[in-house]
């Protein structure tokens, strides 16, 4: 109450004498005054309740009622007024139940002074709006709990039962509020959770902080298993140490990730296999050109050399026989070698060994290749990344040569900012990329390519060529 600011006093009294001390008392108190408003009777005063009437003076016994029925008839209509009892009956129990039912004060006629009714007048002004206020405060706080989009409860950490939900809460386990504060914060837990919770002693019970807890396991009404992030505080709630737990539902994320992870596991896998395949097909490769080339020309020269000891006119033939088939035999293993450990590579030399598998691609297979390599720049490039470029670039040209029915391949080499970019694009057939494939060349290339963070990418559709792109990053 502003000490300026006038007011305006309904008086309900039917006795005249007293309301003529009353007034007396009033302009003795000091307290500004507007008005002051007299009624004889309840139903009078009820009407001239209204929002400019600041405090109302309240005698019980009047014609038309009497007692404490005067009071509630008066209280529920005065509002956020405040509303002070002037009785002539000092009756204990009657000043307590008013009290009780919401009046500010309870005062005997005679037993006051302009000093005391002044302090009963302001006080109960201020009180009012003190309560007005607490409650308005109270209704934004509970409104702020009840609708809030996130789950919260508060719940005893002593014996672990709930004493506290919000909308969202029961919305989210399917329990109604009355079903809820019967139940136990362990009764919501996965079973990895509520061991949790059963072990803490009496010391970390006291000492208990739960800090953010993501994706832990929750049970609803229905039994179904879902996820949640849950963060948990200590507070005082009512006069006691609870714990609030606000929670956001994760299940779709929680669901994401692990099919995100069985997907990697699966690429892994698949990846490894082919890895596998392509190793034991090198293998097999090399056993069959050693075994049906190479040795059949190595045992062809053993035996010219022992035709060469046993004859003395045809000796020297069958010594350049034999020689002849160990020199093709050198060229053939050779060849073999090269295809493995590429010689450009031995010196370190990447865009000359491109320059050399290109050149040989033509030659075999009549494929043209247009080479990009001009802003390659090597030395940002590690030995054992362009061995696996290399390596890359020939199993996609034997991966052309085998299905694409190109007649023209585009290969660009560059590096830029910490990335290379690898680039092989054909004219030739294409296929759809959402069709699985039983080849492990594109497997053996991904690969490789992930041995240095490669992220591969293919582009292709039927009868529009197919393009491989891989970027390398070398931070």
């Amino acid at each position: 109450m502003s000490p300026n600011a006038a007011i305006n006093i309904l008086m309900v009294e039917d006795n005249k004498e007293q309301q003529f001390l009353l007034t007396e008392l009033l302009n003795a108190t000091g307290i500004p005054i507007k008005k002051i408003i007299t009624s004889t009777r309840v139903q009078n005063a009820v009407a001239q309740i209204n929002e400019s009437i600041d405090i109302i003076l309240l005698d019980l016994s009047l014609p038309d009622s009497r007692g404490i029925n005067t009071f509630k008839t008066i209280y529920q209509s005065a509002g956020d007024i405040p509303v002070v009892i002037l009785s002539g009956i000092a009756d204990k129990e009657l000043a307590l139940e008013t009290i009780h039912l919401g009046a500010q004060d309870y005062l005997i006629k005679g037993d006051f002074d302009e000093k005391l009714l002044s302090k009963t007048i302001i006080y109960s002004i201020e009180r009012k709006k003190s309560a007005a206020s607490l409650i308005e405060s109270e209704e934004r706080y509970r409104h702020l709990f009840n609708k809030n989009p996130a789950s919260i409860l508060i719940w005893r950490l002593t014996d672990y039962t709930i004493i506290e939900v919000n909308d969202a809460c029961c919305k989210e386990y399917q329990y109604s509020k009355k079903v809820f504060l019967t139940k136990s914060i362990l009764d919501l837990q996965g079973p990895e959770d509520q061991h949790q919770l059963l072990l803490m002693d009496e010391k970390n019970k006291k000492d208990f902080l739960l800090k953010n807890t993501p994706k832990r396991q929750q049970i609803n009404q229905a039994g179904v298993i879902f996820y949640m992030d849950i963060a948990s505080h200590p507070i005082e709630y009512k006069h006691h140490s609870v714990i609030l737990s606000l929670g956001i539902n994760v299940t779709e994320n929680v669901l994401l990730e692990n099919k995100i992870r069985l997907t990697n596991i699966k690429n892994q896998k698949e990846i490894t296999e082919a890895v596998f395949e392509a190793q034991e097909k090198e293998k097999q490769a090399i056993g069959r050109e050693l075994h049906d080339n190479v040795n059949q020309l190595l045992t062809s020269a053993r035996l010219y050399l022992g035709l060469s000891r046993g004859s003395e006119n045809q000796g020297n033939e069958f010594l350049d026989k034999s020689e002849g088939l160990i020199t093709t035999a050198i060229t053939e293993i050779r060849l073999l070698s090269h295809s493995l450990i590429p010689p450009s590579l031995a010196i370190s030399n990447l865009k000359g060994a491109l320059e050399d598998i290109s050149a040989d691609f033509i030659t075999t297979s009549s494929i043209k290749v247009n080479l990009t390599i001009t802003t390659l720049k090597e030395e940002a490039i590690s030995a054992e990344m362009k061995l696996t470029i290399y390596r890359i670039i020939q199993e996609q040209f034997n991966n052309i040569l085998k299905y694409s029915k190109a007649s023209l391949v585009w290969l660009s080499l560059s590096n830029k900012k910490g990335v290379v970019l690898l680039q092989i694009k054909d004219n030739g057939i294409g296929f759809d990329t959402q069709l699985s494939s039983k080849g492990v060349g594109l497997l053996n290339i991904k690969a490789r390519a992930a041995l240095f963070n490669g992220e591969m990418e293919i582009i292709s559709s039927p009868g529009k060529g197919c393009e491989l792109i891989i970027k390398f990053s070398t931070y």
